[in-house]
């Protein structure tokens, strides 16, 4: 996206890639609206109602600190991704019911709805996975966590080894570096 025509929508282009948190955070110092909807840049929506799903509790209740979307998979295609999706079911029908409600609440890729509330004060850290990071922060606050199952959003799974390898050592390191702040 290199322009947009709507007024409500401000588009940021940093010169040089400063990474996810620095660019959460410098979202969440401009925001003056009631709510931030924050998507990853390799997901896309499942359908058009994404966004009304996403807000939708935060007019019930002022108390929330932010929604998640559903993560979905796109159909694999390369081999990689085929093994990955079958780990990943096999993962989900072998976790208990409790950890499989919170998984997805864990998860950037199905998109986050922030209350002013929560944004107006909160930034992340460095080097921590931001996703888990905000989860854990509210849960420690006893900050209300909305988990929107219709609000479905599509992302890739790693194409090649090497992108799967990549991924699974962020993961690694990212658990390493939550264990100083919680």
């Amino acid at each position: 996206v290199r322009s947009t025509r709507t007024k409500n929508v401000i588009l940021s282009v940093n010169p040089k890639r400063k990474g996810q948190i620095f660019c959460q955070n410098y979202i969440f110092s401009r925001a003056k609206t009631d709510i931030v909807v924050l998507i990853e840049a390799n997901t896309l929506p499942q359908s058009n109602t994404y966004l009304e799903q996403m807000i939708q509790p935060f007019k019930a209740n002022t108390s929330i600190g932010f929604s998640v979307g559903q993560p979905h998979t796109m159909p694999p295609q390369s081999h990689i991704e085929k093994v990955i999706e079958a780990q990943r079911q096999i993962y989900l029908q072998t976790i208990s019911p409790v950890l499989l409600h919170a998984f997805p609440i864990c998860s950037g890729r199905g998109g986050r709805a922030f209350s002013k509330m929560l944004y107006h004060d909160f930034r992340w850290p460095k080097a921590v996975p931001e996703d888990l990071y905000i989860h854990l922060w509210c849960l420690g606050r006893n900050i209300p966590i909305v988990y929107r199952p219709n609000a479905g959003m599509y992302y890739r799974a790693p194409a090649t080894y090497t992108d799967y390898k990549n991924m699974m050592l962020k993961i690694r390191k990212g658990l390493e570096a939550i264990r100083e702040h919680f």
